[in-house]
């Protein structure tokens, strides 16, 4: 999975669920106007947990292709 299959799995949430994103939208909106404070330190921790999920990922998927190639290598 690569930045560019992300962007076109968001695009396709948001023209198939239009409505939800406005309200999300909204929302947000409205909570960073009354608490801005808050709003950023909770934007900030779904951003690390969002980019740590993606290291995660991309490691898990090198150590599984380095597994897959270490087990050709064994076996005849």
């Amino acid at each position: 999975m690569d930045i560019n299959n992300l962007m076109r799995l968001a695009n396709n949430f948001f023209q198939t669920h239009t409505l939800l994103v406005i309200a999300g939208a909204a929302a947000l909106i409205i909570i960073i106007c009354l608490k801005p404070k808050t709003a950023f330190k909770f934007l900030l921790v779904v951003l690390g947990v969002a980019v740590a999920g993606y290291l995660l990922y991309y490691i898990g998927g090198a150590a599984l292709s380095g597994m897959a190639g270490k087990k050709q290598m064994i076996t005849p």
